[in-house]
């Protein structure tokens, strides 16, 4: 758990955790613990082989995660695949989000 947030002369929020953070405030306190959220990444997962991982930080990436790493939540959701046939994406291993399916297309083809 954290303490109270620092405040400036001006009662507003800051970090001071990091030098890149500098200037940077906030006016509401939720508006940073959502940011030292970032810092902290306090979502992690559970399973031994996932130790190295940095954590998350919010609950969404952490539930995608279990979902899509660990068949956890009801599983994977429907493959994307690769439209153009002669790509190895198009069947096999496809995308579990329609961002990644839409970056491969524009990066591979």
């Amino acid at each position: 758990k954290r303490g109270d947030p620092p405040t400036n002369a001006e009662n507003k929020y800051f970090c001071d955790v990091s030098a890149e953070c500098e200037g940077q405030t906030f006016d509401r306190k939720c508006e940073w613990r959502q940011h030292m959220d970032k810092h902290d990444r306090p979502y992690r997962c559970p399973h031994p082989q996932c130790a190295k991982l940095q954590g998350f930080t919010y609950s969404g990436g952490l539930l995608r995660h279990e979902r899509e790493v660990h068949g956890k939540h009801g599983g994977p959701k429907a493959q994307l695949v690769c439209p153009h046939t002669d790509c190895k994406r198009h069947s096999g291993k496809g995308f579990t989000r329609k961002e990644n399916l839409n970056e491969h297309v524009r990066r591979v083809h």
